[in-house]
C-alpha cells in the first residue's frame, strides 16, 4: 500500500512512521461497506433469534418469544415463526443498513473535523 523507500515502484517517495500512524489512524471509512455490513449482521441476528426461539419453543401456557413479540407492532408481518424471521430479517437489514451508513458518516466527519484543526494548529504554530 505504501511505499517505505523512495524510488520504490510508482517512484512514491518514502513517507515517515508519523505519517503511516495517522493516515492509518485516520483512515476514511466506506460507507456503503459500513452499511452493507451492518445490514447484513442485524439481519443474521434477527434471524438467528427467531429460530432459536422457535426450535426452542415455549413451555405449555406460555407464549413462544414475548420480547421479540413486540416487534409485530412495528414490523407487520413479523411474528416468532420461520416465515416471520425472514420478514424480521428483512426489517432488521433495513435497520442496520441504516446504522451502518450513520455511524459511516459520523465517523468520516469526526475524522475530517479532527484532521482540519490539527491542520489548522500546525499552521497557527508555523505563523508564530
Amino acid at each position: 500500500m505504501f511505499e517505505p523507500e523512495a524510488g520504490g515502484r510508482g517512484g512514491r517517495e518514502a513517507m515517515s512512521p508519523n505519517t503511516l500512524m495517522v493516515m492509518s489512524l485516520f483512515a476514511k471509512a466506506d460507507v456503503m461497506a459500513a452499511a452493507a455490513a451492518g445490514a447484513a449482521t442485524a439481519a443474521l441476528a434477527m434471524f438467528l433469534l427467531t429460530i432459536s426461539l422457535v426450535i426452542r419453543g415455549a413451555a405449555p401456557g406460555y407464549e413462544v418469544g414475548p420480547h421479540l413479540s413486540a416487534f409485530m407492532t412495528f414490523w407487520p408481518g413479523y411474528s416468532v415463526s420461520v416465515g416471520g424471521s425472514v420478514v424480521g430479517a428483512f426489517y432488521a437489514s433495513l435497520i442496520g443498513a441504516v446504522l451502518g451508513f450513520v455511524t459511516g458518516v459520523f465517523w468520516n466527519f469526526t475524522h475530517l473535523i479532527i484532521i482540519g484543526a490539527a491542520v489548522l494548529r500546525g499552521e497557527w504554530l508555523e505563523a508564530e
